[in-house]
């Protein structure tokens, strides 16, 4: 990513076509004016922050159709940017997510500062993208967010289907939900032997909870 130091102009070409820099690059021009006061630096970045997430996100996005659905959620929330304190931050965030690296971990560092700023409708759609990939942390939070109903209607079938991948790959948040799925017969059919299965494999991780709570099922 592009230190805060170099110009936006710099960044900018490089990342838009001829037609399109001339496009905005005018308007960023326009702009730089070397010292700037507190409201002008914020009237600045409530400009220019949208711009750069939009450019940054098609760079990476718009050519893989994992995240098609992403890319035009995120295009239109750059449009429709009022320019207030709080949505300022939120692409100043943003900003410092998309920075280096392929797009599957631009998108892990994006969908964190979505999940932080609530925008959790997109947020399940990174999740989506980038559990179908297997990436286990995102199979967790996705299993999470369907589990709980956040960005999504609550499916507690695939809640267990994505905790079970994630589990298999490991994440002992995903071991220990899975074992209390089991137990409960939530979205599953209920099995006490795999409900045991999975908290030893989170209890063997260090997880206290489920450490206590096979503690407990040797002594009965």
């Amino acid at each position: 990513m592009q230190s805060h130091n170099e110009t936006h102009e710099e960044w900018l070409r490089h990342l838009l076509d001829d037609e399109q820099f001339e496009k905005d690059g005018r308007e960023i021009e326009a702009m730089s004016i070397p010292l700037l006061t507190e409201s002008e630096s914020q009237a600045y970045a409530a400009k220019i922050y949208p711009k750069f997430v939009r450019v940054r996100c098609k760079e990476l996005f718009v050519e893989q159709p994992k995240y098609a659905q992403v890319w035009k959620a995120l295009e239109r929330v750059c449009e429709s940017a009022k320019g207030n304190t709080e949505e300022t931050k939120f692409f100043a965030d943003c900003v410092d997510a998309l920075g280096d690296g392929p797009a599957d971990h631009a998108a892990q560092r994006l969908a964190k500062v979505l999940a932080e700023h609530k925008i959790y409708a997109i947020c399940v759609e990174l999740y989506k993208a980038l559990a179908e990939v297997g990436i286990a942390s995102a199979q967790f939070k996705i299993a999470v967010c369907y589990y709980a109903g956040m960005g999504v209607a609550p499916n507690y079938e695939l809640a267990v289907h994505w905790h079970q991948k994630a589990a298999e790959q490991g994440s002992a948040g995903a071991q220990f939900n899975l074992a209390y799925c089991y137990h409960k017969g939530v979205g599953v059919e209920r099995d006490c032997d795999m409900a045991a299965h999975w908290l030893r494999k989170a209890a063997e991780q260090g997880v206290a909870e489920a450490q206590f709570n096979l503690a407990c099922c040797y002594r009965n």
